[in-house]
């Protein structure tokens, strides 16, 4: 497992600083994001990649720092992305510092918020308080609307609003003070006001209906929009497919106030026409001004009880997530290992010692609590042991042919198929048979690896 795009990383900069007469702009052009930023825990995960927290080394500032798996998305697109992000000034989305280009990952360094995104906030909510009162996310929906009018006035069509990209700066979204922000332009395109667009991109339950058509516009974002604010206030989706969105009748519950019932049915106007700009959402009577925190429209429910749950719709592979933290660890330990080579030979705490020592220990991954030692070995000590002849140490083919090795034939069998290589070819002509390759991968004299340019290509 590893990456073959070797690279150098490179922080993105305006163009103004790369044409800049210092020294300065080029400096900054060869900082890598490890040397800037100590990066931290993992705030999340999602289809992007990962989300860590940060800290700037110079003032101790805390950050929140995106890295986007340039396996799993293009290059091109990341960096669309970023330009994209860097180029927004607004409260209500969120506010980019960096981006390093490292050899595995897009790193976008961006202001950490510590509240989550709206469905945390959504379930926290049910599972503590019960249901949100509508009144209780007027400032949420007002901040929502300004963040989609910014983009639509720039010409940007965001295309997967939803409330996993809308993070909060404290936990509690129904505190008045609470303030949201966009984040997440992996989607986001230029398009004129009336531009046709066709791709099929984002999370479909939040689809519009013109997007299963892939003819639609900016208005795709403000049908997400109300499918956000329906989920706000009932704990769910409103529609369950295609077929839903197409033809069902939007029901909100008796429970949710008129004037807001209204605001959410005019969002989701299956008449792409009829339904309105996000500059009419803005002077929408819902969001410019409200009966109060406490009207007596919002103070009973007889709805079931709900938790919010389904509310989101990615889950990360755990493989995904385990190659992912493997790539972290391996770009935090390089940068150890070049730091202490800086410092003259001087280990950083943390440090890898690989190549710095005759033997070390690393921890088992397999094994909780296991230590293993090795040993550097020159050349002649390894061949005179034999080790390096594959002759002397793999058991012949008719080791798999009986018994547990059977099985364990057939588990091999198995994940080659998986990784789509037929198992059929071997054997033929001049071919190395399937049981002589398995006893030398069992054995040592061979070793399977994955191309982390390319899913799942062993």
């Amino acid at each position: 497992m590893g990456c073959a795009q070797g690279s150098q990383s490179k922080p993105a900069t305006p163009k103004s600083a790369q044409t800049g007469s210092s020294g300065k702009s080029s400096k900054v052009q060869e900082m890598r994001l490890l040397e800037e930023y100590s990066v931290g825990q993992t705030l999340g995960e999602g289809a992007f990649g990962v989300v860590s927290n940060c800290r700037k080394r110079s003032t101790g500032e805390e950050f929140a720092v995106k890295m986007v798996d340039k396996v799993e998305t293009p290059v091109d697109a990341i960096k669309k992305e970023a330009e994209m992000m860097q180029a927004m000034d607004h409260p209500n989305i969120v506010k980019v510092h960096g981006v390093f280009y490292e050899r595995c990952f897009v790193c976008i360094v961006m202001d950490k918020f510590s509240g989550g995104d709206l469905v945390e906030g959504l379930q926290r909510h049910l599972k503590e308080r019960g249901q949100i009162l509508c009144q209780d996310v007027v400032h949420v929906a007002r901040q929502m609307g300004a963040s989609i009018q910014y983009l639509h006035l720039r010409n940007t069509v965001h295309r997967d609003i939803k409330g996993d990209n809308y993070l909060m700066d404290r936990k509690d979204m129904t505190d008045p003070k609470c303030r949201i922000v966009l984040t997440d332009f992996g989607t986001a395109c230029t398009a004129r006001p009336e531009e046709r667009l066709s791709a099929g991109v984002g999370t479909k339950i939040f689809w519009a209906p013109e997007f299963f058509d892939r003819d639609y516009g900016a208005k795709v974002d403000v049908w997400a929009m109300g499918i956000i604010m329906y989920g706000l206030v009932s704990g769910r989706f409103p529609f369950r497919d295609e077929n839903d969105i197409r033809t069902k009748e939007v029901k909100v519950p008796k429970r949710v106030h008129p004037v807001c019932e209204e605001f959410i049915k005019r969002m989701l106007d299956k008449v792409e026409k009829s339904r309105p700009s996000s500059d009419l959402v803005m002077t929408h009577q819902w969001v410019q001004e409200t009966g109060g925190r406490h009207d007596p429209f919002n103070q009973t429910s007889t709805d079931e009880a709900v938790t919010g749950h389904d509310l989101r719709e990615e889950v990360v592979n755990d493989g995904v997530k385990e190659r992912r933290q493997e790539l972290i660890h391996r770009l935090n330990r390089e940068h150890q290992i070049k730091d202490s080579t800086q410092r003259g030979g001087r280990r950083a705490p943390g440090a890898s010692g690989h190549y710095l020592h005759k033997t070390f220990v690393l921890n088992d991954k397999q094994i909780p609590g296991m230590k293993l030692t090795y040993e550097w070995w020159d050349g002649a000590k390894a061949k005179s042991t034999g080790l390096l002849e594959p002759e002397g140490r793999v058991k012949p083919a008719s080791h798999f042919e009986a018994g547990q090795e059977g099985n364990d034939l057939k588990m091999f069998s198995r994940m080659l198929e998986e990784h789509n290589i037929d198992v059929t070819q071997f054997g033929r002509g001049q071919a190395k048979k399937l049981e002589g390759l398995a006893a030398e991968v069992l054995f040592g004299a061979a070793r399977l690896m994955l191309d982390a340019t390319s899913h799942k290509k062993l």
